[in-house]
């Protein structure tokens, strides 16, 4: 398993493009989520974006964080039943 450091460091030195930096992280979430379970679902066409600070890597939502599209697993007894939600416009 890489860190996320030695990652971030090969993307930037060119070594790993973004987009084998994001299919590796999803096969190593693939390979281990059966044993861990630590993902409710999964983005259907996830994209590596070639710019920012984040580009190639995979990042984790934490099923309380209100989102548009992904249902929540646990929360007050209104949404614990896996109701969408609205993101809040900040």
């Amino acid at each position: 398993m890489i860190s996320l450091s030695d990652l971030r460091r090969r993307i930037d030195e060119g070594e790993l493009s973004p987009a084998a930096a994001l299919s590796q992280s999803l096969a190593a979430i693939e390979a281990h989520e059966k044993n861990i379970g630590a993902f409710v679902c999964h983005a259907k066409s996830p994209r590596a974006r070639n710019e920012g600070p984040l580009r190639g890597i995979a990042v984790g939502i934490k099923d309380l964080i209100d989102t548009s599209d992904l249902r929540r697993k646990w929360a007050r007894r209104s949404t614990r039943a896996g109701s969408r939600v609205r993101m809040r416009q900040w």
